[in-house]
């Protein structure tokens, strides 16, 4: 987790970018904010990093490669992306 990076705070529907870093805790520029004073402070612990479809599908590619070398210790984290991005789709379907 950096400046820069997009997360989410668990279990609340606060989404922004980090804007500080400091140590332990984060500083968000909150996407929804209604005013100018947009920042928020979070512990590290309090918040995920979010990833784009293509960033995840990226991921579970570079997994598939790595099992194909011989690395299969990242396949489980693949599996883990490929739920999350069939769940939708699932929960659509009443499934």
């Amino acid at each position: 987790m950096q400046v820069g990076d997009r997360i989410k705070v668990i279990d609340q529907e606060i989404y922004g970018k980090i804007v500080k870093d400091y140590g332990t805790e984060v500083v968000i520029e909150d996407e929804d904010a209604p005013t100018d004073d947009n920042t928020l402070c979070f512990k590290k612990s309090e918040v995920e990093e979010i990833y784009s479809t293509y960033e995840k599908l990226e991921l579970v590619h570079w997994a598939i490669q790595e099992a194909i070398n011989g690395n299969m210790e990242e396949l489980s984290d693949a599996l883990e992306i490929v739920e999350q991005l069939r769940e939708p789709y699932l929960k659509k379907k009443g499934v």
